[in-house]
């Protein structure tokens, strides 16, 4: 990911800080394992977005109170996936956690910080999302070599185990597939967020089409 120092802090303060960007929650310190309630701690949607995608985001505070329990159970091979993943914010408090718990227990962050960036986002860690300017949101902050769905999550029953990178589901195979060399295309552009958006919201009119309903003539049933 571009713009990553050669310390395990420094690559995860990359992420936040793009993230941070991207939401406009610039006035957070990432850094904290915990978020007190309160206000300010909500990436702001539009109505459109609401209309058309039913996209609403959590308060970092409830996204720490909904992770926490689970924290203790997971090891490093654990699998973990953020549904309807918006620009991230679960798995950007789960990143946190993760690099707090592993530091605690004796690892050096430079190990932790490795570990997240080159085999928990490549490996372990799934996205879905509906919205393709989010999926493009994604890439940005968290790089390029990450695993979303993008596309509906009910289709997430048709996915299979040893599927990864970027996909996007066929409704009449019902299957999730890659676009060819869309890796390679993207790997250029992973550090412009304009150029990102521009190629997903044209990704989205050609995958996401709907086909139209030809109308009945009059006099026939």
């Amino acid at each position: 990911m571009g713009g990553e120092g050669g310390n395990a802090m420094s690559r995860i303060q990359v992420i936040e800080n793009r993230f941070k960007e991207v939401t406009g929650l610039t006035h957070l310190d990432l850094s904290v394992n915990h978020f007190e309630r309160g206000d300010g701690q909500q990436q702001p949607t539009t109505k459109d977005e609401y209309r058309r995608y039913g996209f609403v985001t959590t308060p970092l505070w409830l996204v720490d109170e909904m992770l926490e329990p689970q924290i203790p159970n997971l090891t490093l091979t654990s699998t973990t996936c953020d549904a309807c993943s918006g620009c991230g914010q679960f798995s950007i408090r789960l990143m946190r956690k993760l690099h707090d718990k592993f530091v605690s227990m004796g690892a050096s962050e430079s190990q932790v910080g490795k570990w997240l960036s080159s085999v928990w986002l490549p490996r372990l860690h799934y996205f879905t999302e509906f919205q393709f300017s989010n999926v493009a949101k994604l890439i940005y902050i968290f790089g390029p070599n990450i695993n979303v769905y993008a596309g509906d999550s009910l289709n997430m029953k048709y996915a299979k185990e040893d599927e990864s990178g970027l996909l996007f589901f066929n409704p009449n195979k019902k299957e999730w597939y890659n676009l060819p060399k869309l890796n390679d295309m993207i790997e250029p552009m992973k550090d412009d967020l304009n150029a990102l958006l521009i190629v997903f919201e044209a990704l989205e009119k050609r995958i996401m089409v709907q086909p139209e309903k030809k109308s009945k003539k009059k006099g026939t049933k």
